[in-house]
């Protein structure tokens, strides 16, 4: 499991540094800024109504953003009132204003204080929360902290090497780790897998049920109101799980919530950039998708083969460096297209208004691809579809072959 977050969480935080740094390329520093001695800077009491987009080593945003709010640098400092989502990642982050929309973050060491009107999604090495979330928590990391006064109103999922849950969570708990510690409450449910639990003066108001090597340590002064239920795994049948696909392992859950937050970021990022470049590609594809899949089939066969010739050749190196970066990111990119294109087509499907469109239909075809893709020997075929479809989709948008 604990490789298995690895792998996620340093793909997420790529992911996200990407799109930071390609936004910073074509916009800059935000103007109503200040710029000094490496720091980037939105002072008390300034507020910027539009969309904020802020790099530099050093950012600290301590006036108001009345909009989406995107945040690539070393160290970040977040005081201010964000209305609107937020974007962040960086080595350090610390938000501790207020954000009316939803948090997505990565970073090396991640503290949330603040208030947070929806959902938070974060990934790193430390995460500390302490803020009032009033959605859902999704937290992957190697070390997860829910401090005392903390607060999430609906459900907290966690998936790490060490968690320790001293808040209060509205809804139910999932979590999966090598060490899981719950000692605040729980509204509902707690579904933990772990090597080892602590259930230390908890309050859980429904079921406990774990899964792990050793039976959890639980603590007299503890109260659970349900059922408890112990899955005990040996070790070698813990091994193989990590090992094996699982459909609803809450690794797996997590890991899915937080590649579906990094997916949207790039997509907002690049709607930005161009406003109607998933939806030409969308509807470009509906006109002829058996032409998309045979590019896209063609392009990932041949690409690979251009690449090793050009290494061969000593003097192509260059070029293939270039070539094998543009040939990763497509590769990612044609994600974000196929979830397009299933969503435009239940668009059409069911002849949603205009209001329904844009976002809501990407997110929708993302959750169904996600979904898809952690089926066993099913994900294959999806994974292929999702390629061959979105990849040929980008050789005939650049070459202009669509008709």
């Amino acid at each position: 499991m604990k490789e298995l977050m690895s792998k996620r969480y340093f793909k997420t935080i790529l992911t996200l540094m990407f799109a930071v740094i390609f936004l910073s390329f074509q916009f800059g520093t935000v103007l109503a800024v200040n710029t000094t001695s490496g720091m980037t800077i939105l002072e008390s009491g300034r507020t910027l109504n539009e969309t904020g987009f802020f790099s530099g080593d050093n950012i600290r945003i301590d006036g108001n953003v009345n909009g989406t709010t995107f945040a690539g640098g070393s160290n970040i400092d977040v005081s201010g009132v964000i209305d609107g989502d937020l974007f962040v990642a960086g080595q350090n982050v610390t938000i501790s204003g207020r954000v009316n929309g939803s948090v997505f973050t990565a970073g090396q060491a991640v503290n949330i204080t603040g208030e947070v009107g929806n959902n938070v999604f974060a990934a790193g090495q430390t995460i500390n929360l302490g803020s009032l979330t009033k959605g859902s928590g999704f937290l992957a990391g190697q070390k997860i902290t829910l401090e005392k006064d903390s607060k999430v109103e609906r459900d907290l999922f966690t998936a790490g090497a060490q968690i320790l849950e001293l808040g209060d969570v509205g809804g139910s708990f999932y979590s999966g780790g090598d060490n899981v510690s719950l000692g605040g409450v729980v509204g509902k449910n707690a579904n933990i897998e772990a090597t080892d639990v602590y259930i230390e003066s908890a309050t859980i108001n429904g079921d406990l049920k774990y899964s792990s090597e050793n039976k959890a340590t639980i603590s007299n002064d503890s109260k659970i109101v349900g059922k408890t239920d112990w899955d005990k795994v040996k070790p070698q049948q813990q091994q193989q799980q990590v090992n094996k696909p699982a459909v609803f392992s809450i690794a797996v859950l997590i890991s899915t919530l937080v590649s579906i937050a990094g997916a949207l970021l790039v997509w907002f990022v690049i709607k930005l950039l161009r406003p109607r470049f998933w939806e030409n590609l969308a509807e470009k594809i509906i006109s002829n998708p058996f032409k998309s899949l045979g590019f896209g089939a063609l392009a990932l066969i041949v690409t690979p083969s251009a690449i090793l010739l050009l290494l061969v050749s000593v003097i192509g190196i260059p070029l293939a460096l270039i070539l094998g970066s543009l040939y990763a990111i497509a590769l990612y990119i044609s994600k974000i297209i196929a979830a397009v294109y299933i969503g435009t087509l239940i668009q059409n499907k069911f002849n949603l208004t205009s209001k329904y469109r844009g976002v809501l239909g990407f997110l929708i075809g993302l959750v169904i691809l996600s979904i898809l893709g952690i089926i066993p020997y099913l994900s294959i075929l999806v994974y292929m579809y999702v390629i061959f479809i979105g990849f040929g989709s980008l050789v005939l948008y650049a070459t202009k072959r669509y008709q």
